[in-house]
């Protein structure tokens, strides 16, 4: 009697994992898959429906992909609506097979009603044949779902689900590697894309960090700041964040035009972030985004990575100028691109950290040029410091600093400068920073003149500090 029922649980397995419907996706949810190390590689959606006979046809979203490499060391051209993994749409026929098409000579055939070892053609122009390796029932996203592991004879292997659709594909290159289903939206399960608010989501009491830098004809700025969240409001689509603000500029000139500093402190700063569902924070990857705003450009792809330096997800799009003959990052939706601008700009965001980086680049006439940049250095949240913290010392204006008992020469520098100090105690220090807050070197002096070497460090401004018989001063020098 045992075995009895054993024989029909097993029986009525078999036939419940395939006399029902398998389904490749459902509509109004986003299917998220994972390449290698690429976390967000793809997300995959059905951008609309027909029913043709007894077929219903899923038309699959599109993107923008690298195409050909660029001349010149350029990146590649790119066009827009082309296909991902899965082609441009799947045929799911009445007796459950599932048809992946591109056009009559590309197309992908699955029997998700195939039992165990039956075998059929899966590429017919390439001879691939698959064959059902595994049947079974497993974890699928926190949920129990009923599975199916099919082997192709090119090594390739596809899964597929009833309920979770189709969980992992092959992308057909000499690694054998294939996209795998990490996440769903629409059902809120496994890893989903961050969107807008996870970019902003800021507590009172973070503090962040950053660096900017301008270069032009004339003159180099290079700001440091540091911003605390000392308030927050979320009021319909807007995030708002009162910040208290301070900050540095060095501004140096090109030709020998005299060198300045500025010093700025704003108590309390305003912050607002707008939701749009047009935002590119909101976007997929290699999802393009059509600004508007800006009209006589396009844009690359956006793209979602995994931030190294916070090991955080990001997201980042860049616009470029483009010609057919000489920038290949052009984005071409026809074989006619536009005509040529002399601006780049790049934005990047990090989810939980906000803006991780800017850049944007003019070109102003041969040999000049406008170059602008943000970068955040490092920041505290919950108390947590991550990358590099600028110590207040270095957003303390040289003005506000005891009058000077130091002084450094030659400055500017090849490399060789000295240190001398009219005072010396036995507990002197000279600390120096890189312009991003960096300790380099930090020594004790023993001397009224004390040789300093930065001959292998780059050229650029670094801070000097010096502790001396309970004070301390702060100078600025110059490597060329």
């Amino acid at each position: 009697m045992k075995n009895l029922i054993l024989f029909l649980t097993i029986a009525f397995s078999i036939s419940s994992a395939n006399g029902q419907y398998w389904k490749p996706f459902n509509v109004n949810e986003k299917y998220n898959y994972s390449l290698g190390s690429h976390q967000f590689y793809a997300t995959i959606w059905v951008d609309s429906t027909t029913i043709v006979n007894t077929d219903t046809i899923f038309f699959l979203n599109k993107i923008i992909k690298r195409v050909a490499d660029g001349e010149f060391g350029f990146e590649g051209f790119y066009l827009n609506n082309q296909s991902q993994c899965f082609l441009s749409s799947i045929y799911c026929s009445s007796n459950g097979n599932l048809t992946l098409k591109e056009d009559n000579n590309r197309k992908y055939l699955i029997k998700a009603q195939a039992i165990l070892n039956e075998s059929w053609i899966f590429d017919s122009i390439n001879s691939n044949a698959a064959t059902v390796i595994g049947i079974s029932n497993q974890l699928i996203l926190g949920n129990m779902d009923s599975l199916k592991i099919i082997r192709l004879t090119s090594n390739d292997t596809i899964i597929i689900s009833k309920n979770h659709g189709i969980i992992r594909f092959p992308i057909f290159d000499s690694l054998s590697q294939g996209v795998n289903l990490i996440g769903i939206e629409g059902r809120n399960v496994g890893e989903l894309v961050p969107k807008f608010p996870d970019f902003f989501d800021f507590n009172i009491g973070d503090v962040f960090y950053y660096k900017g830098e301008s270069k032009s004809r004339w003159c180099n700025v290079v700001v440091l700041k540091r911003l605390i969240i000392s308030n927050k409001k979320i009021i319909g689509d807007s995030i708002i964040y009162t910040t208290q603000y301070k900050d540095r500029s060095i501004v140096y000139g090109n030709y020998d035009s005299q060198i300045d500093t500025i010093y700025t402190n704003v108590n309390d700063r305003i912050m607002v972030y707008v939701n749009s569902s047009d935002l590119f924070l909101n976007k997929y990857n290699n999802q393009v985004l059509n600004d508007l705003s800006r009209p006589g450009r396009q844009f690359k792809p956006i793209t979602i990575n995994t931030d190294t330096h916070f090991g955080t997800i990001s997201k980042e799009y860049a616009y470029n100028p483009y010609c057919l003959d000489w920038d290949s990052d052009t984005i071409m939706s026809c074989i006619n691109p536009t005509i040529c601008s002399n601006i780049f700009e790049t934005f990047r965001f990090g989810e939980h950290y906000g803006l991780l980086s800017w850049e944007y680049y003019e070109y102003t006439g041969n040999p000049y040029f406008l170059w602008n940049s943000e970068n955040l250095l490092g920041c505290v949240k919950e108390g947590i410091s991550y990358g590099t913290i600028i110590e207040d010392n270095l957003l303390t204006p040289f003005s506000e600093i005891n009058e000077s008992n130091c002084k450094l020469y030659p400055n500017p520098t090849g490399g060789l400068f000295s240190v001398e100090t009219e005072v010396l105690s036995n507990q002197a220090y000279i600390t120096i920073f890189s312009i991003t807050g960096h300790i380099i070197d930090r020594q004790q002096l023993k001397s009224y003149i004390t040789l300093i070497d930065l001959t292998s460090f780059p050229s650029g401004i670094y801070l000097i500090k010096l502790d001396n018989d309970n004070t301390s001063e702060m100078k600025k020098i110059i490597k060329y």
